[in-house]
């Protein structure tokens, strides 16, 4: 029983560092930049040089997410604050992801949603599709790992709701890899809610 729990516990945590892995690239793919409002006469214009900058320290913020989250914050706060003085809307999105990523891998789950909320106005400012499905993959990676910690099934049910959506979103939207990536984190919130709820044929369904 002690042997099947252990690799119970191995495979999940595998699986779950695929799927993070997989996210953290997914947050990589787009790297243009979206119209920002003008909000006075000290407006300052973003310049490509900008843009680049910002979104390079966001790649290298992404790069280290999963063995520094430290320096992954410094160097995303940089991003953050740049994006932000130069009114970049894309940048200071994904900076705001990132942060709700980085709340996440300390398990700060109350800050992740409200960073991912604002990460997602964003994108919906800028009309950013793929990077929304993306934010869904981490709003169902956020609730995946509080329904683990807490052993609370209706958190792992959020969870599958969100890779659905982020499934269904990225489908409508011709978006090959958002719909690997849903299916890869929705396969382990079933294979979650079956360990929990010991239902053999979720866990079947899990890997298919």
């Amino acid at each position: 029983m002690k042997q099947q729990t252990g690799i119970k516990f191995f495979v999940n945590n595998v699986a779950s560092r695929i799927s993070i892995a997989l996210f953290c690239c997914a947050l990589c793919v787009v790297s243009q930049s979206c119209d920002r409002t003008i909000s006075g006469k000290n407006n300052k214009y973003y310049s490509a040089t900008d843009s680049t900058s910002i979104m390079n320290l966001i790649s290298l913020a992404d790069s280290i997410a999963e063995w520094n989250i430290d320096a992954m914050k410094l160097y995303n706060d940089s991003a953050y604050q740049k994006s932000k003085l130069a009114q970049f809307n894309y940048g200071e999105a994904r900076a705001t992801a990132q942060r709700a990523n980085y709340h996440r891998l300390k398990s700060d789950y109350v800050l992740a949603t409200e960073d991912a909320l604002k990460a997602e106005k964003l994108y919906d400012l800028c009309g950013k599709i793929e990077d929304k499905v993306n934010l869904k993959v981490l709003y169902a990676n956020i609730y995946k790992e509080m329904g683990g910690e807490k052993a609370t099934i209706s958190y792992l049910d959020k969870a599958l709701e969100y890779a659905n959506d982020a499934k269904d979103l990225a489908e409508k939207n011709s978006y090959t890899e958002g719909v690997v990536y849903a299916l890869n984190v929705k396969g382990i919130i079933i294979r979650d809610i079956s360990f929990q709820s010991n239902n053999k044929n979720l866990q079947d369904s899990a890997f298919n």
